[in-house]
């Protein structure tokens, strides 16, 4: 036996346990998690808008839905997804 759990035993201590390495799991109800805002695409939604992308381009049409990385927009009957990363411009028409 070492030294260190020779003076333990002599003395009645027990060794520290070590938390468990890792991420705890912890389990949230819905009342439990923060809300916050990540953008602010759910109020465009239902209108019509102008949207100028990274490379120049002009997108008109109506903003159906937004996730949290790409919107999706309805341009003439014909459906568009487009990556928020892209998008410089949002004007509403």
């Amino acid at each position: 036996m070492s030294q260190k759990t020779k003076k333990k035993e002599l003395t009645g201590q027990q060794a520290p346990q070590r938390a468990p390495s890792g991420p705890e799991k912890r389990e949230f109800t819905g009342q439990q998690k923060k809300e916050y805002k990540d953008d602010f695409y759910f109020e465009l939604k239902g209108k019509a808008v102008n949207i100028f992308s990274s490379n120049g381009e002009l997108i008109k049409g109506i903003i159906q839905d937004t996730s949290r990385y790409m919107i999706k927009v309805d341009v003439g009957g014909k459906v568009l997804y487009i990556n928020k990363a892209f998008i410089q411009k949002i004007s509403l028409i």
